[in-house]
C-alpha cells in the first residue's frame, strides 16, 4: 500500500523532484528536457516559433477573406430602395447641406447641451425691481463696488458682491452691469 502511494505522489530524489508521468507523455517531455533535468530552451523556442508562424498564416487568411467579401458587396443595391409602388428611390442617408449649416449656426460651442430659445419669465417682484432700481455707477478695483439707486425710496446703495439691496442679493459686479438675484431669478442692471 505504501508503494502505491509513493508511485502516485511526487518523490524527492538526489535533490531533484521526480513526478510519475504516464507512458505516452514521457517521450514528449524528454524533448523539452536537457541534461541534468534542465529545460531544453532550443526545443521550446522552436515550438514557439512554429506556433507564431501558424498564427501569422491564420491572420493573413482572415484579412484576405474579409477583403474578398468587401469587394463583392454591391453598393448600388444598398443605396437604392424600392417603395411599395415599385419605383426605385435613391436612399441617401445624408440630409441636405443647409440642414447641417443651420444646426451649426444655432449651436453655442462654449455651452453644453442644446440651445433653447425661450423667453424669460420674470416674477412681478423682479419686474418691479428692474423698474425702480437703477445702476448709477461702478467703482472698479480688486473688490468692485456698485452704486444702485432706488428711485421709489429715493436711496442710493453702495454695495459689494454678496450684499443686499432690499430683497435682492448682489450676485456679480461687472465693468458695465450689475447682476442681482431674487430667489432663483436674476436681473441685470445697466
Amino acid at each position: 500500500m505504501a508503494e502505491q502511494a509513493a508511485k502516485k505522489t511526487a518523490t524527492q530524489e538526489n535533490g531533484s523532484l521526480k513526478v510519475n508521468i504516464p507512458g505516452f507523455m514521457r517521450k514528449g517531455v524528454r524533448l523539452f528536457r536537457g541534461g541534468k533535468n534542465q529545460l531544453n530552451i532550443k526545443a521550446i523556442n522552436s515550438v514557439l516559433f512554429a506556433l507564431t508562424g501558424i498564427l501569422t498564416l491564420y491572420y493573413i487568411n482572415g484579412i484576405s477573406v474579409s477583403l474578398n467579401k468587401i469587394q463583392n458587396i454591391n453598393l448600388g443595391s444598398i443605396m437604392s430602395l424600392k417603395d411599395p409602388a415599385g419605383i426605385s428611390k435613391d436612399a441617401s442617408f445624408l440630409k441636405p447641406f443647409s440642414f447641417y449649416l443651420e444646426s451649426v449656426k444655432s449651436r453655442d460651442i462654449f455651452k453644453m447641451g442644446q440651445k433653447i430659445d425661450s423667453p424669460e419669465v420674470i416674477s412681478s417682484k423682479a419686474a418691479e425691481a428692474s423698474q425702480t432700481l437703477k445702476m448709477v455707477g461702478i467703482s472698479w478695483s480688486e473688490q468692485p463696488e456698485a452704486m444702485i439707486e432706488d428711485t421709489k425710496a429715493g436711496k442710493t446703495y453702495f454695495v459689494k458682491k454678496g450684499q443686499m439691496v432690499g430683497d435682492f442679493r448682489v450676485e456679480n459686479i461687472y465693468k458695465d452691469k450689475v447682476t442681482l438675484r431674487y430667489g432663483v431669478e436674476s436681473i441685470d442692471l445697466r
